[in-house]
This record gives structure tokens, C-alpha cells and sequence, in this order.
């Protein structure tokens, strides 16, 4: 869900509200305004492990606090 939202950032960066609007008009999941917190928190942790993965696929500035997604010129037959 955040790989796929982070995928469709515009340029390929964006803050964490801008993944949170991508992920909240998902066709995979129900919003519910009243667990906004808990989806927030949600995206929170999926953006850290996604972060830390061995090839991970986005990156967080701190300076601009922004996420890059990193795999935005990947083919599909990437190694």
C-alpha cells in the first residue's frame, strides 16, 4: 500500500500527508475518518521498514522533510 502510494507521488516525491491522500482514496482500502490516527501511524511504519529494506525504494530528507521514491526508472525486468 505505501510502495504503491509512494510509486504515484508526483515526480516521485512528497510528504507523508501526500502519501496519506494517495493511500486514503485506495481502492484497496475503507477510509474512516474516525482512524485517520491509526492509518497515519500505519503509513508511519510501513515508509520506516520500507526506508530500511536492503533495496529500499524510498529515502526521507530530513533537510526538506519530503520522501523520494528511489525506483522510479526501474524497468519491469530489473534484477
Amino acid at each position: 500500500m505505501s510502495r504503491d502510494a509512494a510509486s504515484r507521488l508526483p515526480d516521485g516525491v512528497g510528504t507523508r500527508a501526500d502519501l496519506f491522500e494517495l493511500i486514503k482514496h485506495s481502492q484497496w482500502i475503507r477510509y474512516e475518518p474516525s482512524e485517520e490516527a491509526h492509518l497515519n501511524g500505519i503509513i508511519s511504519g510501513a515508509l520506516d521498514r520500507l526506508h530500511y529494506e536492503n533495496d529500499p525504494c524510498v529515502k526521507y530528507d530530513s533537510d526538506k522533510k519530503i520522501w523520494i521514491y528511489l525506483h522510479r526508472n526501474r524497468t519491469l525486468d530489473f534484477p
